[in-house]
């Protein structure tokens, strides 16, 4: 399939072309993307001091350039992305394609929408290089991971940090193994788990012993650090840790998703209603899609600006080779790079491997 009869099919999908320039300002990528994308940059500085960098995805280029209300826009170029240990054979430059659609408010829509049309790019663009492409679509939602660690009884500390690493297997098994092996917290003169109460102990102490300011802190800040220290040093039960287990290795058909999460909350005391609600609804929009959908609990998208749904399509017959397009919902993205909040979701293509059936 050539760049024109995508161009078509994306542009009949109610998308505008754009080309975000190949040099960016690195701060978006640096502060938005997180630490999963830092490390794979090419920087540069440029002429006044800044920091730039090479293009190293097109979504956070199309946010910056978007301006109003809803819009579609469908992109296509190359991106580039340092080597990064262990990956030393992957090529460091490649071609994307995509949509991002901003500002529609019709969450389930705009999502159906999405993984149709990356299904479509994708079906096409194997049949342009005379692969024969099985697709496969797999589904993720962090709706049900964050319906999971507020109840079973994780400390708050550990269920920010599972939240952010949502999506990373093994940072995430990492965590539950520390959770259960903290170190005993040293005794301490602080007796209240009150953060109030806790600031006007440490504002009392730090007065008698003429610590006022001492090194920039204020009794709050040294408040709010000892109890984030405490509550990480808290042990966390093995039965608590073994839920989070059990979640994470569920997998289904995306029909059977209310079914199995519904048994699982019943079993395990946890409220899934509102994510199962969500994600009926989008469920709903593809109805009658000629391909195979799986939900996995544990998948998620390892850069820090999804928020939301996630997908992949991969070839069934070639699965091994990696993801022939992926997206997601980004709702606060806008936000982060400093526009009005608004509701975001797209998806990008590997363009070789489309063409090559799954081939790297």
């Amino acid at each position: 399939m050539k760049t024109e009869a995508l161009t078509t099919l994306f542009e009949s999908a109610g998308c505008t072309g754009i080309e975000p320039s190949v040099l960016q300002p690195a701060d978006p990528f640096l502060n938005a993307a997180g630490e999963a994308f830092r490390k794979s940059l090419f920087v540069t500085q440029g002429a006044k001091g800044e920091t730039l960098c090479l293009r190293p995805e097109f979504t956070i280029p199309v946010c910056l350039e978007h301006k109003g209300e809803a819009a579609r826009y469908h992109y296509s170029g190359s991106v580039f992305r340092q080597a990064t240990e262990g990956r030393d054979d992957k090529p460091q430059e490649f071609e994307q394609a995509g949509v991002e659609a901003l500002g529609e408010a019709d969450f389930a829509k705009a999502d159906a929408d999405m993984v149709r049309l990356a299904l479509d790019a994708v079906r096409a663009l194997g049949a342009s290089g005379g692969g024969d492409i099985k697709p496969v679509v797999q589904m993720g939602d962090p709706a049900f991971f964050n319906a999971l660690v507020t109840p079973v009884g994780l400390p708050e500390i550990w269920r920010e940090r599972l939240t952010r690493a949502f999506g990373d297997a093994d940072l995430v098994e990492a965590m539950l193994k520390r959770m259960v092996s903290a170190p005993v917290v040293a005794s301490n003169d602080f007796k209240t788990d009150d953060s109030a109460a806790l600031t006007e102990e440490v504002s009392a102490m730090m007065q008698a012993h003429g610590m006022m300011g001492a090194g920039g802190r204020t009794a709050d800040e040294i408040a709010q650090r000892f109890l984030k220290k405490r509550n990480e040093q808290v042990s966390v039960s093995t039965t608590v840790t073994e839920i989070c287990r059990h979640f994470l290795a569920l997998e289904c058909a995306s029909e059977k998703v209310g079914d199995t999460m519904t048994r699982f909350g019943e079993e395990n005391g946890i409220d899934f209603a509102g994510a199962i609600a969500g994600y009926d609804a989008r469920a709903k929009g593809l109805q009658g899609l000629d391909a195979e959908i799986t939900f996995s609990a544990s998948f998620g998208r390892r850069l820090d600006y999804y928020t939301g749904f996630v997908f992949e399509i991969y070839d069934a017959n070639n699965r091994a080779k990696g993801p022939l397009a992926g997206g997601g919902r980004y709702d606060g993205l806008t936000e982060m790079l400093g526009d009005k909040a608004m509701p975001a979701v797209g998806f990008s293509l590997w363009l070789e491997r489309c063409r090559e059936g799954g081939a790297s």
